[in-house]
């Protein structure tokens, strides 16, 4: 499972037309996306015993099927940094994931269902991989106000090791509030973070957050991550970059879940 030990220095986010507006950088929109997304984040995981952990770049795709489902897939190329030791480095672990938008009600949150599969792909002799197979099932809910945007992730992930009886349960959350100040600021707050069930350990986060719409096609991010256990690191650093292309230049940029209401 992705660890939150983060000292996390850079996300580059492209997406055509207005894709996800306004979402923070880790909670994700309930609803499917409409056009396709390309991430690119380079990233880096300050571990323990003095390790480094890069990814450089983890690329995902997200690509809607229909007007209320999408596919999205993801491969990191990873470098680990052991102390006393040479460098490695090699592609990561692929994770397919789908979502499903489920019958809105009158009133309330948008929602959906979220399945995501993590597959050990990658070079487990050189700690690049798992040692197991993961399955997650979620729900994702939205709630869109006239002055911003409630989100919640909320996913139960079970592991399915190879070779040994012994497999990890993990509840993944993210929750965050987004304030349209005005057409340029909107301070945002996210709390997330994991539990492992089946080792007793927690990492949890929160995190102070900045988007800046700079221009109708350009989002800017900032975030500091804050740890809040033990277990977690004690900070870290975001930074996101959001390029919207093919977008009307006079766009109002309304929440693009308004189209549910």
């Amino acid at each position: 499972m992705r660890k939150f030990a983060i000292l996390l220095v850079g996300v580059l986010s492209v997406s055509l037309l207005q894709g996800h507006k306004y979402e923070p950088i880790n909670t994700e929109y309930a609803p499917p996306v409409e056009v396709f997304i390309l991430d690119i984040t380079p990233q880096y995981f300050n571990l323990s015993e003095g390790r480094g952990f890069y990814f450089i770049p983890e690329i995902g795709m997200e690509m809607p099927l229909t007007t209320w489902s999408q596919i999205e897939i993801s491969i990191p190329y990873l470098r680990l940094d052991p102390p006393g030791s040479d460098s490695r480095n090699g592609l990561g672990d692929l994770q397919l994931g789908f979502r499903a938008l489920l019958p809105k009600p009158r009133q309330g949150p948008i929602l959906s269902l979220n399945f995501e599969v993590l597959t050990p792909t990658g070079d487990s002799q050189d700690e690049l991989a798992g040692e197991a197979i993961e399955v997650a099932v979620g729900l994702f809910t939205t709630q869109e106000f006239a002055r911003g945007v409630l989100f919640g992730n909320f996913s139960y992930a079970a592991e399915f090791p190879k070779e040994e009886d012994h497999h990890d349960n993990i509840l993944e959350y993210s929750t965050a509030a987004v304030f349209h100040a005005g057409r340029l600021l909107h301070p945002t707050l996210e709390f997330f973070g994991e539990s492992n069930l089946t080792e007793r350990e927690t990492e949890v986060f929160l995190a102070p957050e900045i988007i800046l719409n700079l221009t109708p096609r350009t989002e800017l991010k900032w975030a500091l991550p804050i740890g809040l256990t033990g277990s977690s690191a004690d900070w870290g650093l975001q930074f996101q970059l959001t390029i919207f292309l093919n977008e009307h230049p006079d766009s109002n940029l309304p929440p693009p879940i308004s189209r549910f209401h």
